[in-house]
């Protein structure tokens, strides 16, 4: 295996394990908060978590072409 593979899935890993606890700290703090403050700073680590799990699975999965900056160049395509 190359280094590469082994880096990118040491960080795909542990950004999904961060998701998954930080989801766990955002419900505790919605649940359990005190104050409003408490239970914004919540949301927004549970809006944090769902953004790190959508780019974990973009560097994992590749992203699609009809969501890259030039759809029309596929260069998957050019290869013999």
């Amino acid at each position: 295996m190359r280094f590469r593979t082994i880096g990118k899935v040491l960080l795909v890993l542990a950004m999904l394990i961060g998701t998954i606890v930080g989801m766990w700290y955002a419900v505790a703090f919605i649940m359990f908060g005190a104050s409003w403050w408490d239970r914004l700073i919540g949301l927004g680590i549970m809006g944090a978590g769902i953004v790190v799990f959508v780019v974990a699975l973009d560097i994992s999965l590749g992203r699609p072409p009809q969501f890259s900056a030039r759809p029309w160049e596929r260069p998957w395509e050019d290869r013999p």
